[in-house]
């Protein structure tokens, strides 16, 4: 109930009062001007709660909707707004309107000893050198515009077959590795040109990391496809090794973000009950948590630049969250998110992780939205594949190119494409691997399909690899 003060006037007629209003010896026209003010006012506080309850009415309804607008409709094949505009998801390679000519520029190793591209960013490349007896294994590493050095080179006695160099953010730092079993890992210090091999933590052969990233000025090395036993371990810029994540965590560097699942202490027996929890790379903050009695929990789970969406069951809205975990939209039932895809070759310029999140609406549509509001902004029938690679801002889903910011399919990817290495924006480059016979070294080419012209770069004895979105082959840059 809302109480209207009163304030006793005495005998003050307000202006516009009528003269016949005006009190006579015994107050009556008092009482009667005060009696219709009053009317007055609790017709006002009467139009007031209507016009609140109206109001509350209408959020209730919307928010029965959920935070999203988009109906069934929404998500009919063929739907379109207007060009979403897109950041590149990964760097753009140049330009792939023609066959590259003559390298940008080459490196030479020490004589009696063999080069190539293993790590790096867009601005620093790292090149393993391999000697045979001369002393010369190590790391060197360039400007990748020019090609000269970068720092000094970093020789690493007893260290044969690196194969990856991940730089930290600053560029100080990079953890390398020589194969996935060695017993050490390798810091190079760039502004020193030194190195520290550290002991790498023993674990059982299946449960051993394949992948390097750098998160800001942290290292980790994790399992792709992790299980449930799966280790990652996680280390600081002077190589020390500061955490080990938990059994099976799943790792999404681009975004800083790890997954895992867990069974609840004291849980044992048929009342167990499990948690999923998103956490963050650099503090380990939780960002969510969902409990409940089937390690299969959640129903849907989705990471995109900018953040991730969680499905918590069937029978609930998806969820989109920013990297603070805050729920910035909701999308309606029957819809969930493209889980990311498996592993991709660390030296190309593509992402299992899509610009915007990707769902597939009654496993019909395809559909790409807009994490603030929820909004479909295209919608497409589904491609027979679900796992997608991205590359600048287009999405491979098996043969299926897709346009990110309008959803157009443009032509399908040719037969005897295999590795994706990127994309100038309009073409798409690939990695083939030529068939050769016994005892002849391998050999490799680079094709490139687009709108015009296609190319095929042939009989490349070295391994064609994308670092920072410039094309390598052995320890040239070609693109």
């Amino acid at each position: 109930m809302i109480d209207i003060p009163h304030t006793d006037t005495g005998s003050i007629v307000p202006a516009g009062v009528a003269d016949d209003d005006a009190p006579d010896a015994h107050g009556r026209g008092h009482r009667v001007a005060l009696t219709r003010r009053r009317n007055l006012v609790y017709a006002m506080v009467v139009l007031v709660v209507v016009a609140v309850v109206a109001a509350v009415a209408v959020v209730a309804v919307n928010s029965s909707e959920g935070s999203s607008s988009a109906t069934a409709a929404d998500f009919r094949p063929g739907q379109r707004t207007t060009p979403y505009q897109l950041a590149p998801a990964t760097p753009l390679l140049g330009d792939l309107s023609k066959s590259p000519g003559r390298p940008i520029w080459r490196f030479h190793p020490p004589a009696g000893s063999t080069a190539a591209v293993v790590g790096g960013d867009a601005d620093v490349v790292a090149v393993a050198v391999e000697g045979t007896g001369s002393g010369q294994t190590g790391v060197i590493f360039l400007d990748a515009n020019t090609g000269t050095p970068h720092g000094r080179q970093i020789i690493i006695p007893g260290a044969h077959n690196i194969e990856r160099c991940v730089l930290s953010a600053s560029g100080a730092a990079a953890l390398c590795e020589a194969g996935r079993l060695t017993p050490n890992h390798i810091f190079a210090f760039l502004d020193v040109g030194k190195s520290v091999l550290v002991a790498a933590p023993r674990v059982p052969h299946a449960m051993v990391p394949d992948h390097l990233a750098a998160v800001g000025e942290r290292f980790v090395r994790f399992l792709k496809n992790a299980g449930p036993r799966a280790a990652t371990f996680v280390f600081d810029a002077a190589g020390q090794q500061i955490r080990k994540l938990p059994p099976g965590s799943k790792v999404h560097p681009e975004v800083g973000l790890y997954t895992y699942t867990s069974e609840l202490t004291g849980a044992g027996g048929p009342g167990r009950r499990y948690a999923f929890v998103v956490a963050r790379l650099d503090d380990d903050r939780e960002l969510y948590r969902q409990t409940g009695p089937n390690p299969s929990i959640p129903a849907s789970f989705g990471v995109f630049t900018g953040g991730f969406g969680v499905g918590p069951d069937h029978d609930s809205p998806t969820e989109l969250h920013d990297l603070d975990g805050a729920v910035t939209a909701e999308l309606p039932r029957n819809t969930d998110l493209l889980p990311p895809s498996p592993t991709l070759d660390a030296f190309t310029s593509t992402s299992d992780i899509p610009p915007l999140p990707l769902i597939t609406y009654q496993q019909e549509t395809l559909a790409a939205i807009d994490p603030s509001t929820a909004t479909p902004l295209w919608s497409i029938d589904r491609p027979d594949s679900t796992g997608v690679v991205v590359t600048g801002s287009l999405a491979v889903m098996g043969s299926t190119i897709i346009d990110l910011t309008t959803g157009a399919r443009l032509p399908a990817v040719p037969a005897g494409a295999e590795t994706i290495l990127g994309t100038d924006g309009t073409r798409l480059a690939f990695r083939i691997a030529e068939r050769g016979s016994a005892g002849v070294p391998p050999r490799w080419s680079i094709t490139a399909y687009g709108p015009n012209d296609d190319w095929t770069l042939p009989g490349l004895g070295a391994e064609p690899r994308v670092v920072g979105g410039k094309l390598y082959v052995g320890a040239d840059r070609r693109l």
